[in-house]
């Protein structure tokens, strides 16, 4: 008994160690996403996974198999910092949203190698500050959304590399004055 016991503690470790390696911080915890699989229309048909670490290819298909991923939404988690490359490598992800989930800051680079990634929704967190390279290689994005948060100051260019950016949502935060560059 103590023998499976142990097999189980050290599986259990073993996992959280694979599930860690792939970031330079850990950004999320036991976190809930839906996953949207390529092909897929009905919102009925997202799969859930348990992320710990970052979500990336190798986390996901871990636990779901190997899917093509098109969409992650996040609800009502407890994520506080976007740390760097905290969703990454997902080549043919369009849509990603992380709303309600308490994110304070967004630092540099949390989002890498999402090509096709044409919307962001970090709605209704408490994000005080973004890093000015926080949207960088977005060359896809269309629609930002960051309303519903406590922002009092961006840099005006932090929206300048994203080159087919067309709708940027920043209704019910802090700021006073934006003036665009």
């Amino acid at each position: 008994m103590k023998m499976r016991l142990l097999q189980h503690l050290f599986l259990v470790l073993l996992y959280q160690i694979i599930q860690t390696k792939c970031c330079t911080k850990v950004t999320f915890v036991d976190t809930l996403i839906k996953i949207q699989k390529s092909g897929s229309i009905d919102y009925k048909d997202m799969l859930t996974a348990k992320i710990t670490g970052c979500i990336v290819p190798e986390i996901i298909t871990e636990q779901l198999g190997n899917v093509v991923i098109k969409g992650i939404e996040c609800y009502n988690q407890s994520v506080p910092t976007l740390h760097e490359s905290a969703v990454s490598n997902l080549p043919e992800l369009d849509h990603l949203v992380i709303s309600y989930s308490k994110i304070k800051r967004v630092k540099q680079k949390p989002f890498n190698n999402l090509p096709k990634l044409t919307s962001l929704t970090l709605s209704y967190n408490e994000i005080e500050s973004i890093d000015n390279n926080a949207f960088i290689n977005l060359d896809a994005l269309v629609v930002l959304d960051l309303s519903g948060n406590k922002i009092a100051f961006l840099d005006p260019g932090i929206f300048s590399r994203l080159p087919e950016i067309t709708r940027i949502y920043l209704i019910r935060n802090e700021l006073e004055v934006f003036e665009p560059e």
